[in-house]
């Protein structure tokens, strides 16, 4: 069985011969800690692939160039958006925002989908069998991104009609990109929305039904409505409460579910289950990153005989293959699906 076939039956809720296996990203620093070689990004990420037997590829593009340097010699970044930012090699920090006023919000031009390169969703789908899972992002991220984070909230608060419009232009940049990934050759997307934080959503869940899960609706239709594909939610932190919305908003499938989070994998499986193909669970707050290869090996072991069963099921962090992680602890993840992975589940 191929990685496309083992992943689609998976999603279909089907077993397909073994657990499918994937990460939303891999950052290049782990790569180069696994690999061991300072390769290009290209044949690092190749590499991790082929070193931990992965099946699902994840792939975002979000081109941001460097403009200029701070006098103390950090990169100065511009995104499709207008946002300005300075990259310390730490952390990014957001020094400019496209929309300062926000009552001049109609002067603002919208990036188009022809910003976007998509050579590296080319790449993969030329160059590797691997099914391939786009990231785009939905309304909350990206309005916050054009006026800032603290007059989002306070605006949508008390005056969410303000933001109506540009979360509505915002969804259709996003499928537009969405769309432009299916035809470069991708098999699947990814919204990617970080709507919560460990103890519950970043607004109420009143909130976001009224101003943020119309939109993903509305997106999760256009793309299928373009090409049948699947389509997952990505978000961290504790979704309990808005499990329904998300289902109702059409997507096949939710990944991160993260367990230091009140992310509950058994619990999950058995309440929605056969309408989610889940994806994640294995821990990155102390597991992954500071555990025992041995720790790592029986946190996959319990997983798989939790999330497994009847498929529905793939394997990744909770998030994404970040340094922090020891590369022993990755292959230990990764090889102990492989050893109690293989269906039928043996529990």
């Amino acid at each position: 069985m191929n990685h496309k076939e083992r992943v689609r039956l998976a999603i279909a809720h089907k077993e397909p011969d073994r657990v499918p296996k994937g990460e939303l990203d891999v950052e290049v620093a782990f790569s180069r800690a696994l690999v061991g070689e300072d390769l290009s990004p290209r044949e690092l990420k190749l590499r991790t692939y082929e070193i931990l037997n992965l099946d699902l590829m994840g792939i975002g593009d979000w081109p941001r160039p460097k403009i200029g340097e701070t006098p103390e010699g950090y990169a100065i970044l511009r995104d499709v958006w207008g946002r300005v930012m300075v990259d310390s090699g730490v952390s990014v920090e957001t020094i400019e925002y496209p929309i300062p006023d926000l009552d001049k919000a109609d002067q603002y031009t919208f990036p188009t989908a022809d910003s976007i390169p998509g050579d590296e969703v080319r790449w993969a789908a030329e160059n590797t069998d691997y099914f391939i899972g786009c990231l785009v992002n939905s309304v909350f991220e990206d309005v916050y991104n054009l006026i800032g984070f603290e007059k989002y909230m306070l605006t949508i608060a008390r005056e969410p009609e303000k933001l109506r419009p540009l979360a509505q232009k915002c969804a259709e940049f996003e499928v537009a990109k969405a769309c432009k990934f299916l035809d470069l050759g991708a098999d699947m997307i990814f919204i990617v929305e970080d709507i919560a934080h460990n103890t519950g959503t970043f607004m109420s869940p009143q909130m976001l039904r009224s101003e943020i899960f119309p939109f993903m609706r509305w997106q999760v239709e256009q793309i299928k409505l373009y090409k049948d594909v699947p389509v997952f939610f990505h978000s961290d932190g504790n979704l309990n409460a808005v499990i329904e919305d998300i289902i109702a908003c059409g997507f096949d499938g939710l990944q991160a579910l993260q367990p230091t989070a009140g992310m509950d994998i058994a619990k999950l499986k058995a309440q929605y289950g056969k309408r989610l193909c889940l994806m994640g669970n294995i821990d990155l707050n102390y597991v992954l990153c500071f555990g025992t290869p041995e720790e790592v090996e029986e946190t996959v072991r319990q997983t798989i005989q939790e999330a497994a069963p009847g498929g529905g099921y793939i394997l990744s962090t909770c998030n994404s293959l970040i340094r922090s992680i020891p590369p022993e602890n990755a292959i230990a993840m990764y090889r102990a699906a492989d050893k109690y992975g293989v269906y039928p589940i043996q529990m």
